[in-house]
């Protein structure tokens, strides 16, 4: 995830501030005890996470929300959370937030989502109305022809290739409309009907 706030220089400019990942050891334990079951976490242990670091050395999740929380970056609609394909992980983060149990509905849980995330734009929904746009982030990346920094599932590498993404399909195919898919989680999207689509100019 990347939040965004606005730029100095005018709308259409981008700063980025803050780029992370939130290496929580409650949640590594639990995963560390299914690692054998799930091909996902080996991937991400080929891609260099060290789970054994972060049960040492990783960011208690409590404080993690807590620094959410007094960081400005939530319940703050001047900040632009840009995704892909995030539903869950905003489901957890929320979790953190709360402290609660996610609500019983998918309703009540996109509220929510809305409350802390104001602006939300999942690139994986916004490729649903752009012509010849599919599959995941790395083969979106080759579609726009943007080049990553740095390896793959790793938070900050995927965290700008995902801005990088967005930019462009912002820019290529969407341009003001785009703000009407704010909040749109790709897979979370009660009724979903048919939007016409987008095609870059030629």
């Amino acid at each position: 995830m990347a939040a965004l706030p606005p730029a100095a220089d005018g709308p259409d400019a981008v700063e980025i501030r803050e780029v992370w990942a939130g290496n929580l050891e409650e949640e590594f334990a639990v995963i560390r005890e299914v690692i054998d079951e799930y091909p996902y976490v080996g991937m991400l242990r080929l891609s260099g996470i060290d789970f054994d670091r972060f049960a040492a050395e990783g960011v208690d999740s409590t404080r993690f929300a807590e620094l959410m929380m007094s960081s400005g970056v939530v319940l703050n609609d001047n900040i632009q959370w840009v995704t892909f394909h995030s539903g869950h992980d905003f489901g957890y983060v929320l979790r953190l937030l709360t402290g609660r149990e996610m609500p019983n509905t998918l309703a009540e849980f996109l509220k929510l989502t809305k409350i802390f995330f104001p602006v939300l734009y999942d690139i994986k929904q916004l490729m649903k109305y752009c012509d010849g746009l599919y599959g995941g982030l790395n083969k979106l990346g080759e579609l726009l022809k943007v080049e990553r920094v740095g390896t793959s599932h790793q938070a900050g590498s995927d965290s700008l290739l995902t801005l990088r993404c967005f930019l462009k399909v912002k820019n290529l195919y969407l341009k003001e409309s785009v703000k009407l898919y704010d909040g749109l989680l790709y897979g979370l999207i009660p009724g979903e009907g048919v939007i016409k689509h987008a095609s870059p100019p030629i």
